[in-house]
């Protein structure tokens, strides 16, 4: 897996992207540890209200600043954000302009933008670490740092980011220059392309969760992965917020509904049972929340932001369900998974011990019979299904065992299918055309993987279309 990761990561390199941590472009992987997150994060915490800090301040005067409109996304030359309105300080004084995102504020310097007229009506240039003001920046432009304010958000963070949905992109029809490029070259040069990528990938998700293991447990770690992973993109942030407040890792032995109800109570998931003319369902209410007043002192309430827009087999009262519903099978589920042998991660064994961890648990025919607490489903239909079990397994479960157990450096690991989200689509049909074969890709988990990370190193950060992508051009001399 190092090898191939490592020849991921030169290609980088040869292709000037730099919107990868620094680490993570040099020939070895292990020896040192990426940030968790990259600017293009930043850019997604500046973009969206729902993960932007309320509270902002001017780094010079320590003026708030109220971010009216964050300006658009520019996928062109110049600022990050463009057309930016900003309120700064008690008296309100409004600034219109463009916005530049940074990790550091010296970044402004170190990027030439000093030198470039595009940059001159720059009016917020927001950065992670504060530190001081670079002597270029326009005079009527204000720093901002977010380190400080998101650090003050409970259970922020950037993994909860899926960096592919900003902004959204669109496939052009003409054929795209990755596509004609890799046409001209050996089947065997998209496996391997795809292959590095996606070990790539593993290996940046192996390092951060080593790296959060200096602050944490390996089981507390496991489970806040997990429950995000339960939560989907949208909801991801309240899982692990969840996981946080109430750590399956402590709960104590207990019927499955009290820790049904303490999850739903403190995401303030529970209805009134008068929402519903459904005996059963008024029965099950009443129970949970008798649970959840008996067993939960009253300053656990948190406000959670939860998004019901999904299909209804994945909406959040059925997820904590089956979180519930794995997190008290015994064995202990982590312990289960840690059982497992490295070894057999170079076969396709790993994947069906570890799949029959998850389908082995204790069903729960009453909540697989619902749809939501107040509504009955027409037919049971299983708490989770195969493609959320590989995901779970390829983005948790594989990189906290590789974290403690590395593999070879040659072994490639060999992860489980998952469901084909869009980005992975749009990718491989900017790479293969929209008519290519999927066998490529179809049964390979690493190859989707793979696909997601080209997506993030390339489509996402080209600021001028496919035709100034460097991606191209490298495959042209391969």
């Amino acid at each position: 897996m190092q090898n191939l990761a490592t020849f991921y990561a030169h290609l980088l390199r040869d292709c000037g992207n730099s919107n990868e941590p620094a680490t993570l472009r040099e020939p070895s992987l292990h020896e040192q540890t990426p940030r968790a997150w990259t600017e293009r994060h930043l850019q997604c915490v500046w973009h969206d209200p729902a993960l932007r800090p309320k509270k902002l301040l001017a780094a010079e005067t320590n003026e708030p600043v109220e971010v009216v409109e964050p300006g658009a996304w520019n996928l062109e030359a110049g600022p990050d954000f463009l057309n930016a309105v900003l309120r700064v300080g008690s008296d309100q004084r409004v600034f219109r302009g463009d916005v530049e995102i940074h990790v550091l504020p010296q970044d402004w310097t170190s990027h030439g933008h000093h030198k470039n007229p595009l940059y001159q009506n720059v009016v917020a240039h927001v950065t992670y670490f504060p530190g001081p003001r670079p002597a270029t920046l326009p005079a009527c432009a204000h720093c901002v740092a977010l380190a400080p304010p998101l650090a003050e958000i409970p259970g922020f963070s950037f993994d909860a980011i899926d960096v592919s949905l900003y902004p959204h992109a669109n496939i052009p029809s003409t054929p795209r220059p990755c596509g004609e490029a890799l046409k001209k070259l050996p089947a065997t040069d998209a496996e391997r392309l795809l292959d590095a990528a996606g070990c790539y990938r593993l290996a940046a998700k192996v390092a951060r969760f080593r790296e959060r293991l200096r602050h944490n447990t390996p089981a507390r770690l496991f489970y806040e992965d997990f429950f995000g992973a339960l939560g989907y993109k949208n909801n991801e942030a309240s899982f692990r917020r969840l996981a946080q407040l109430y750590p399956p890792d402590t709960w104590p032995d207990a019927p499955r509904e009290l820790h049904l109800a303490k999850l739903l109570g403190l995401g303030r998931l529970l209805p009134s049972p008068d929402e519903t003319g459904d005996s059963a369902s008024r029965a099950l209410i009443r129970r949970l929340w008798d649970f959840w007043w008996a067993n939960t002192p009253r300053d656990e309430w948190t406000p959670f932001a939860w998004d019901h827009s999904g299909r209804p087999q994945n909406a959040p009262f059925r997820r904590l369900a089956a979180a519930v519903a794995l997190a008290t099978a015994r064995p202990l589920l982590h312990e289960q998974l840690a059982a497992l042998d490295i070894a057999s991660f170079t076969s396709r064994q790993w994947i069906r011990r570890a799949s029959k961890i998850f389908s082995d648990y204790e069903r729960w025919p009453e909540i697989e019979a619902r749809l939501s607490l107040v509504q009955p489903a027409t037919a049971p239909s299983a708490l989770l299904g195969a493609g959320r079990v590989a995901a779970v397994l390829n983005n948790v479960f594989l990189p906290a065992r590789l974290a403690e157990t590395p593999l070879a450096n040659d072994a490639i690991p060999v992860l489980p299918a998952e469901n084909m989200s869009a980005p992975m689509r749009e990718t491989a049909h900017r790479l293969f055309g929209p008519e290519h074969d999927t066998t490529l890709y179809a049964s390979s988990g690493l190859r989707q993987q793979g696909l997601l990370q080209i997506w993030n190193n390339f489509c996402l950060t080209t600021r001028r279309g496919c035709e100034t992508c460097a991606l191209p051009a490298h495959l042209e001399t391969r």
